[in-house]
């Protein structure tokens, strides 16, 4: 394992107990089968998970959100430690839903009765997994009631609205709804099949009754069913929604041309302090005058796993955080013509200390 010597330390500093080092170890070894190829976002992926390793070896993670908790005949210390071992740019999976055996994904939950036709996602994720806000937001509404539990509305620009379902509890009162911030923690509330609903949260983005003027076709609204919601699986990248990076500047379409020409503008010096290779450095510099073709190019290096030495299995290359995955996401965002940009509503977990210092009012446990 590249830079071991540093990672076990980490761990020997979290357990302060000899005897723990190899627990911590093996667990960081299972993480390490997840880590991304390029080298400075691999070094800072491990570094966080040998912390997290050392805490759970110490059992120092036995409360609060750290409850363990078993999915498919496995056990994770917490939402950190299973959001580390799904998808690491895409995030957890969909819930399979009890009743019918396949994933509750936008088209499944328009088809049931019990939606009236709206369509939403359900992401498997444990009890108590922070939810962020998936866009800037100006207002919030909460509720509860018999089938959705606790449930909390964000309202967006030009009338947009996301919604979360199933939540454990609020976060403490919060007057600015920015990407940073922690909204709520998932739960198992609400009335579900038999009568248990298991852990897990609905999300969904409602779409405007009138858009101000703009065509439906533009927005994926289905103008059989205007209100019926956005299916965010149309609106991001690959079909699926990603992580944010915590810094990249994601917003509604209105003024993307100026800000793409900002994001060429500076290519030349972000590129220069980068680290990426110099092979890299010249695919992005030649599809500099082509926007489009740099989308694309970005999206595949950064959103396609790819194989990896020296085990051979399929990774991904660069991480949230890294210079690639902001310019796959400004790129993506700035080229787009949808007014809703759908981000996981979901931390990743190596970012854990930027939503940390974000939220003072919030300890995150592991």
């Amino acid at each position: 394992m590249a830079k071991e010597d540093l990672n076990v330390g980490a761990i020997e500093d979290v357990v302060k107990d000899a005897k723990l080092v190899d627990k911590g170890i093996a667990r960081l070894k299972k993480f390490d089968s997840n880590s991304p190829t390029f080298e400075p976002d691999r070094r800072q992926f491990l570094k966080h998970a040998a912390v997290l390793a050392g805490l759970a070896a110490s059992g120092k993670l036995a409360s609060g959100c750290a409850t363990p908790v078993q999915y498919g005949g496995k056990t994770y210390s917490g939402w950190e430690s299973y959001l580390l071992s799904q998808d690491l740019i895409r995030g957890p999976p969909l819930l399979i839903h009890s009743a019918t055996g396949i994933p509750s994904d936008f088209e499944h939950h328009k088809q049931r009765p019990v939606n009236n036709g709206r369509g939403a996602v359900d992401y498997d994720v444990p009890i108590g997994t922070p939810v962020v806000a998936t866009a800037d937001a100006y207002s919030k509404w909460t509720t509860s009631d018999r089938t959705g539990g606790n449930v909390l509305a964000l309202y967006h620009n030009f009338g947009f609205k996301s919604l979360h379902l199933h939540l454990s509890n609020y976060a403490p009162t919060i007057s600015k709804f920015s990407k940073l911030q922690i909204i709520a923690f998932s739960g198992n509330t609400g009335e579900g099949p038999n009568g248990y609903q298991p852990p897990h949260v609905h999300f969904a983005i409602d779409s405007p009754r009138n858009p101000l003027g703009i065509d439906p076709f533009k927005l994926g609204i289905d103008q059989k069913n205007p209100v019926g919601g956005l299916d965010q699986f149309r609106l991001s990248y690959g079909g699926r929604p990603v992580y944010w990076d915590g810094k990249t500047e994601v917003i509604f379409g209105r003024g993307t041309d100026e800000l793409l020409q900002q994001s060429l503008d500076t290519l030349d010096s972000r590129l220069k302090e980068s680290g990426l290779d110099n092979k890299t450095i010249d695919e992005i510099k030649t599809r500099k005058n082509k926007p489009t073709e740099l989308r694309d190019y970005l999206g595949e290096k950064v959103l396609m796993k790819k194989p990896s030495a020296p085990d051979g299995k399929p990774k991904y290359e660069f991480m949230p955080g890294s210079l690639m995955y902001s310019l796959m996401l400004e790129l993506h965002n700035r080229t787009s013509r949808h007014d809703f940009t759908a981000m996981l509503p979901f931390i990743f977990p190596p970012l854990k200390p930027l939503y940390q210092e974000a939220n003072p009012k919030i300890t995150l446990h592991s």
